[in-house]
């Protein structure tokens, strides 16, 4: 082997005892990372397995920590006062404020108070309207003076010129729910139209043998507002409209006045025995509104119905809005320094509510049922159903919420621990 062979061979095993020293080390450097790694493993797996084996007592420590932080402190209690304290105001003064008139407090049609208030109400109008001037008509309408202070109105005469009526029965003392002038509704057409023309609108019953017209089904007379003060002659009941805009046009007034005669005489008949037909019912069913009538079922009996519900809507909103105003409050004053998690807070006020809205309801349920055990007939009609309604709702949706939020804290704490290598959770 010549020199420059030894020389080349002796570089060689140089290159590989570097190259060899070099895969040595990383040999080495791997070893000690895999060593780190599955130390860390082990560590972890120790971890996972020491909460997994503490799952029961971390969960408990969770939701005792929900517990506290949600539960009513010495801040909201004065809310909770304050809620109850409106809720039960709401509850035994909506009743006084909202009584129905009784059958018994009704008038007889002749009452002098019925007189009396007639006459306060059109010495007013007189007074007030003062300066008006009156248009004589062309076609011999009345006045705005004569409609305004002449307290007859044409749509109460029940008797014919002569031929009978022609066949249509007037129900004599019940011949309110045959005009539609006495419709409550209605009448503000056909009572102010029928004022300003000195004419009667009628429905006819078919069981009766009368007539049956098209639409509208109705028939309109012409009345003598003299001292005869009866039926005279079938006329359009359009033709009656026209006449209306003609006297109308002639002087605005007197429409103003028979809008006020009307409001009058509705006024002076809605209080009485009779009292008023329900509306719309004699164009639709006249027959079954002369049953309904005659059983002295009206119009007050009606809004009497719809003040029920009409009282359980105004009682379940003012319960919202109580709801509303103590929940804003509550929670504009949150701080997140004192009050921890917002989320925690917003169970605190959804409780306030709640707790506020039970306590008034079970406190109504309660008295309610004691007056009705005691033979009181007003308890069940005085009763909270606005409350009652919003207070189970606020059970329904208030609960659902408070699991929602518990279920989202509990086990979303309990995800973050076992997720979380660096977590030391003190059991």
């Amino acid at each position: 082997m010549t020199r420059e062979e030894a020389l080349e061979k002796a570089k060689r095993i140089k290159e590989n005892s570097a190259a060899l020293a070099a895969e040595t080390d990383s040999i080495l450097q791997k070893t000690e990372e895999n060593h780190k790694k599955l130390q860390e493993n082990l560590k972890e797996e120790l971890r996972v397995t020491n909460v997994l084996s503490s799952a029961d007592a971390i969960l408990n420590r969770l939701e005792n920590d929900f517990e506290e932080g949600s539960s009513l402190g010495l801040k909201d209690i004065p809310f909770l006062v304050v809620a109850t304290s409106l809720q039960l105001l709401r509850i035994y003064l909506l009743p006084q404020i909202q009584e129905s008139f009784k059958d018994s407090d009704r008038l007889d049609h002749n009452d002098p108070k019925i007189k009396q208030m007639e006459r306060e109400k059109i010495e007013a109008y007189k007074k007030e309207h003062s300066d008006w001037k009156s248009v004589k008509s062309k076609k011999n309408y009345r006045s705005w003076q004569e409609i305004a202070f002449t307290r007859k109105v044409p749509y109460d005469a029940t008797r014919h010129s002569g031929d009978g009526f022609n066949g249509i029965n007037m129900h004599g003392s019940l011949h309110r729910v045959k005009t539609l002038g006495h419709d409550p509704i209605l009448g503000w057409i056909f009572g102010t139209a029928n004022i300003l023309t000195d004419s009667i609108t009628v429905t006819p019953e078919y069981e009766l043998g009368e007539k049956k017209l098209p639409i509208p089904w109705v028939q309109t007379y012409s009345v003598d507002m003299g001292s005869n003060f009866c039926w005279k002659e079938r006329i359009s009941t359009p033709g009656m409209f026209a006449d209306s805009f003609e006297s109308t046009q002639e002087d605005w007034h007197r429409l103003a006045a028979a809008l006020f005669a009307q409001g009058l005489h509705l006024a002076s008949d809605e209080y009485t025995k009779a009292g008023l037909p329900i509306p719309f019912l004699s164009t639709i069913a006249p027959e079954e509104a002369y049953k309904i009538y005659s059983k002295g079922i009206d119009y007050l009996h009606l809004t009497d119905k719809l003040q029920i519900v009409g009282k359980t809507i105004k009682s379940a909103s003012q319960a919202i809005a109580i709801n509303q105003i103590i929940g804003f409050l509550h929670t504009l004053l949150y701080n997140p320094n004192t009050d921890g998690d917002q989320q925690l807070y917003s169970i605190r006020t959804r409780k306030i509510i709640l707790l506020s809205n039970t306590i008034a309801t079970a406190s109504d349920v309660i008295q309610t049922a004691m007056r009705a055990y005691n033979g009181d007939e007003s308890a069940l009609k005085n009763f909270d159903f606005g409350g009652f309604i919003v207070t189970i709702y606020r059970l329904i949706t208030d609960i659902a919420f408070i699991q929602e939020i518990r279920d989202k804290f509990v086990f979303g704490e309990w995800e973050r621990i076992v997720m979380s290598k660096d977590n030391i959770y003190n059991i």
